[in-house]
């Protein structure tokens, strides 16, 4: 990599300089021939690797709440890249803004995507939409958001006008609720529905904003080079060109086939719509949790006897932590404040219901959720 390149590469208008000073420290770590481990506080070199080349090492919590590490390599973030340029047709290069956290396959794709067709990538905190005074910054360029932000941003009527400037939104990571879709419809803006994941390096079926508009359901048609079917209790599986390098075992992958831990189906046997995960991962506002392992520090709590995690709809998060749990003397406040030593911001449930017993699970027709 040319470091005379890199300095042209990133946008001098970036105003996120913690995530510029990040992508920074990717680039220089591979010019050094070195692995990197795309860690949420910042990339950290990784030279375990004998098999020689340089890896880009991104973590995800796969279906049992343990770190899975995902090794890509420019040459699969490259496939990645180019199916999206297949699919625009494109002739010149992808203006790009980053405002997805950079450790993540979301938001570095945004960086690599102008990295391979010589565009620039310009960092942003998603919350800019909102200042009128950095409208020109959106033009022309692709964002990629997650439902979470995009429900923050379409209650500012200067967001939404700076967010229909942008050439395209790539929305996914998460659960999207329909009123925000229509409401997103109703305001005209230019969103792609997509669905992808970290062992594909980003999107692999897109919806055109033109279909979106039209109000078409669903995340739209396989990508270029990719192939994508059911299998027989409706599992979608993938296959494609930038699935990771290195399989440790968690990833269940035969002859190809990438098979994920979704539930789909097909609209029109063309378009396909995501129903539910199959295991019972809850993704809020595109981070994953696993009620397991909040229902155990729940229990450690010294007067909670039962305690079952589930999840609701919710407008914000897509869906949104509950926890059910007795017996209703349980102080609920108190609580909280233990929770809060125990669990991340996200992790701790946003409501809590109570009972007597928790027996009738999984309907809970006995509980009652407690007053704020």
């Amino acid at each position: 990599m040319n470091p005379k390149m890199e300095s042209d590469f990133f946008s001098t208008q970036s105003t996120d300089k913690k995530s510029l000073d990040y992508a920074q420290s990717v680039f220089r770590i591979l010019d050094k021939g070195s692995s990197v481990r795309m860690e949420a506080l910042q990339p950290t070199t990784d030279d375990s690797e004998s098999t020689g080349g340089s890896h880009l090492i991104f973590q995800t919590s796969g279906t049992t709440g343990q770190p899975k590490y995902r090794y890509h390599t420019l040459g699969t973030l490259r496939e990645a890249s180019l199916r999206l340029e297949s699919f625009f047709n494109l002739q010149s290069s992808f203006e790009t803004i980053s405002c997805l956290p950079i450790h993540h396959v979301g938001g570095w794709m945004q960086v690599m995507r102008a990295w391979f067709t010589q565009g620039k990538v310009l960092f942003l905190n998603f919350r800019d939409f909102k200042h009128k005074k950095l409208s020109s910054f959106f033009c022309n360029r692709f964002v990629s958001l997650v439902p979470t932000q995009l429900h923050e941003l379409v209650q500012s009527s200067t967001a939404c006008e700076n967010l229909k400037l942008c050439k395209g939104i790539f929305l996914g990571g998460a659960s999207c609720s329909e009123k925000l879709l229509e409401f997103a419809r109703l305001k005209k803006l230019p969103i792609y529905m997509c669905y992808g994941m970290t062992e594909t390096a980003g999107m692999v079926s897109i919806l055109s904003k033109e279909d979106f508009l039209d109000g078409t359901k669903g995340v739209g048609r396989e990508m270029p080079n990719v192939s994508i079917r059911l299998d027989e209790i409706g599992r979608i599986c993938i296959k494609c060109k930038s699935l990771p390098v290195k399989n440790d075992g968690s990833m269940e992958i035969s002859k190809g086939w990438l098979t994920t831990a979704d539930l789909g189906s097909f609209i029109n046997c063309k378009n396909l719509k995501i129903i539910r995960r199959i295991d019972d991962v809850i993704n809020t506002g595109g981070e994953k949790v696993f009620p397991a392992l909040i229902e155990k520090q729940i229990l450690v709590f010294p007067s909670v006897r039962q305690c079952k995690v589930s999840n609701e709809p919710d407008e914000r998060w897509g869906q949104k932590i509950v926890a059910y749990i007795s017996p209703e003397s349980v102080k609920i406040s108190l609580l909280k404040e233990f929770l809060k030593n125990k669990l991340k911001p996200f992790e701790i449930p946003k409501k809590f219901y109570k009972s007597g017993d928790l027996s009738s699970h999984p309907k809970f027709q006995h509980s009652k959720e407690l007053d704020k």
